[in-house]
């Protein structure tokens, strides 16, 4: 489901978007470059200079994933230090669009596409446990075309992550489609794309290690506390910390 949601954003830049791309496929085009493309500057603080520039009111239709994506942009950046919101962002997302607009004299969608989803964390390093990086598209590819099926419980599905990681993906477009038309089939609020593959890696990951990946993802934030706990405090004092959870347990 998508709804009109409204930016401030540059109007001659805004204009200049419009005039290369045929006009009914604005929203979808501006979508899919967010999800396919787009990217914050290396320095962030590129980001500022787009907070004092003349500005119109411009509305724009986007899906739910769409909408979540920016909202975890605007969170890497204020981890950065800059005082970023949605129109921030998409002000400096139009920039770069319409960069690449020139360069490929029109936006093209192409056969694959790298796509930024928001998993929780730790997922990724369950995936690798299994699957190498190299590996990693083709094999979460093949499974959605292959084997996933998503799960009826639409409210498991419509849950969110409290804290999550981003996890960039080159999906072939048809592994794109399928998810789509699983939410689509779904016709439920919440239940986005990027909830489908987060069912689907989760799956994957079960699948491999015959474990849930529930399991592996709790797991892995242990050892990262363990490792950062040796690290802060050393080795003898991890030891007493330990053995002074194991006696209460």
């Amino acid at each position: 489901m998508k709804k009109r949601v409204g930016f401030t954003l540059q109007p001659d830049v805004v204009k200049q978007v419009k005039a290369l791309i045929d006009e009914n496929k604005y929203s979808k085009i501006i979508r899919s470059f967010f999800h396919g493309q787009y990217e914050l500057p290396k320095n962030i603080g590129e980001l500022s200079s787009f907070q004092k520039v003349e500005t119109a009111a411009e509305p724009i239709r986007l899906d739910q994933d769409t909408i979540d994506l920016l909202d975890e942009y605007v969170k890497q950046a204020k981890n950065q230090g800059v005082k970023a919101n949605r129109s921030l962002i998409m002000r400096h997302g139009f920039s770069e669009l319409l960069k690449h607009l020139r360069e490929e004299e029109g936006y093209k969608s192409s056969q694959r596409k790298r796509v930024s989803f928001y998993f929780p964390k730790g997922t990724a390093e369950a995936l690798y446990r299994y699957v190498s990086r190299a590996d990693r598209n083709t094999v979460v590819n093949q499974f959605i075309l292959q084997e996933y099926q998503p799960s009826a419980n639409t409210e498991a599905l419509k849950i969110r992550p409290r804290d999550t990681e981003t996890f960039i993906i080159e999906m072939q477009q048809e592994a794109f489609d399928r998810l789509d038309q699983f939410v689509e089939e779904f016709g439920v609020k919440g239940v986005t794309r990027t909830a489908l593959m987060r069912e689907a890696v989760a799956q994957l990951i079960e699948k491999l290690s015959n474990t849930t990946s529930n399991e592996i993802m709790v797991e892995n934030r242990l050892d990262a506390a363990i490792r950062d706990y040796r690290e802060t405090f050393g080795h003898l004092q991890l030891r007493e910390k330990l053995s002074e959870y194991i006696t209460k347990g």
